[in-house]
């Protein structure tokens, strides 16, 4: 039998990821989406603490050769994959450790340059244990689902787990023309590429959740003095940042696409949380500090960045 969902960690997986790719690139724009493929910051660690939760979650960003994933990418039996580009794409992975004994891995695929997501790969292991591949195509998405169905199998690995499903889920409407669809774990890279400290700039991006293709809107709202502390690694060595910075907020909100069908708050909620979400980017790295928003069960949640690596020296703050 296929392992019922756990509620309240789900939610805190959802919303605490989408805190730990926040700082994942800082882009140097290229067009309305930016480029992923000039990157700041490599690898990133957050933190969270809300009563008896504790979460960590690590990210990891590199360029990979395209040839080297086409043997990875699955054809599903229906509709069009979104195709791999040439050259290179962007290889995300993001390891979580979340309450209740949950272990979450996920790698994702991304052109570099329109952002379109090709495929994730998530594992959840040590408590109700999981494989989803997902695959993106032109009218929807296809996932297979994989589970083991006693405890012998679990022990064995997702090679040989043979609980099974799969399910093609179509786009419930059509996106503006010239628009790509992504992934929750592209989305704050793809607001840095589109430079939101600059006066007047907005970004929308399009991510499939539920029964609806969500519609997310980032929009600066100012600049703040935060007190920050955080490990910092670059190419001239490691040192602790401790003290005040100049953050930049984002106000980060979703809708539905029109034509979508019905709508619930859940399924207009940013990645787990309710409603809009909030994101204090640094405004000399354009690395995200912080993500505050509320989730369900747990009330106000937010995570912090507490270790960065950089590919190269970021500017002076």
């Amino acid at each position: 039998m296929e392992p019922a969902p756990r509620v309240r960690s789900q939610v805190l997986a959802g919303a605490f990821t989408f805190a730990c790719v926040a700082a994942v690139a800082a882009p140097v724009p290229s067009g309305p989406g930016g480029n992923l493929g000039h990157l700041l910051a490599v690898e990133v660690e957050y933190h969270a603490r809300k009563l008896i939760f504790s979460m960590t979650t690590r990210a990891r960003l590199t360029l990979v050769p395209a040839d080297s994933v086409r043997d990875t990418l699955r054809t599903p039996p229906v509709g069009t994959p979104v195709p791999l580009p040439a050259g290179t794409i962007v290889s995300l992975v993001v390891e979580s450790d979340l309450p209740f004994g949950r272990h979450d891995v996920t790698r994702i695929l991304l052109d570099p340059r329109s952002g379109a997501a090709l495929q994730t790969d998530k594992l959840t292991t040590v408590r109700g244990s999981s494989r989803t591949v997902t695959r993106y195509l032109k009218e929807g998405v296809y996932s297979w689902r994989s589970w083991p169905v006693d405890r012998t199998e679990e022990t064995r690995g997702p090679e040989s787990w043979t609980g099974e499903r799969e399910r093609y889920s179509p786009y419930p409407a059509v996106l503006p023309a010239g628009e790509v669809m992504t992934d929750g774990y592209a989305l704050i890279p793809l607001a840095e590429a589109a430079r939101l400290d600059r006066p007047g700039a907005t970004l929308r991006l399009y991510v499939p959740s539920y029964h609806n293709l969500l519609a997310l809107d980032f929009v600066p709202a100012g600049f703040e003095q935060r007190e920050v502390r955080m490990e910092e690694e670059s190419p001239s060595g490691v040192h602790l940042r401790d003290g005040q910075s100049l953050v930049r907020v984002v106000q980060v909100t979703a809708h539905a696409v029109a034509g979508t069908g019905r709508e619930t708050p859940h399924e207009l909620g940013v990645l787990g949380f309710q409603g809009g979400v909030t994101l204090l980017v640094d405004a000399h790295t354009g690395v995200p500090l912080a993500l505050t928003g509320r989730a369900d069960y747990i009330g106000s949640l937010t995570a912090r960045l507490v270790r960065v690596r950089y590919a190269y020296e970021p500017p002076p703050g």
